[in-house]
């Protein structure tokens, strides 16, 4: 089969192994993954449920380190805002090691596959978080780094 053919979007997104468009095939991902979350036949592992409920615990006392210094002291802002990041890191971090002895039991097709979704994850996060710092300091600094450029 050439190449031409196997890249050619599928009418009906139903049979397998036909290739179909990157945006049905990405919300056929999302529909399925949801289905197998609902699914009771499914046993998450009790370290996996624990590092989900301790990544929501985190995110949560993220959001309220980096609300402290709006509604209290300013003084102790920057500690605040270590502490949130700190906190998402680590329960970040933890989630992710917990469930990346998946990769063993795969075939290896399917472990690629995976290692290359979760480098691409990594990168796109990165791009989004350097891309936020940029629009945060031309916001904040856009006047005053205009005036130091030479006219």
């Amino acid at each position: 089969m050439s190449e031409e053919n196997n890249a050619e979007v599928v009418q009906n997104p139903s049979e397998e192994g036909k290739r179909i468009s990157n945006w049905a095939a990405f919300v056929e991902s999302c529909a399925y993954v949801g289905k197998a979350s609902r699914d009771p036949s499914i046993q998450v592992r009790a370290g996996d449920k624990l590092s989900a409920t301790l990544l929501k615990g985190a995110i949560f006392g993220a959001f309220l380190f980096l609300a402290v210094p709006c509604f209290g002291p300013k003084e102790g802002a920057i500690w605040c805002y270590l502490i949130a990041d700190l906190l998402f890191f680590a329960a970040t971090i933890l989630f992710v090691v917990s469930r990346f002895g998946v990769l063993r039991v795969m075939s290896l097709r399917h472990a690629l596959v995976c290692w290359q979704l979760m480098i691409g994850t990594s990168l796109l996060s990165v791009a989004l978080a350097v891309n936020l710092v940029f629009v945060i300091v031309i916001l904040i600094a856009g006047r005053y780094i205009a005036q130091l450029t030479p006219q």
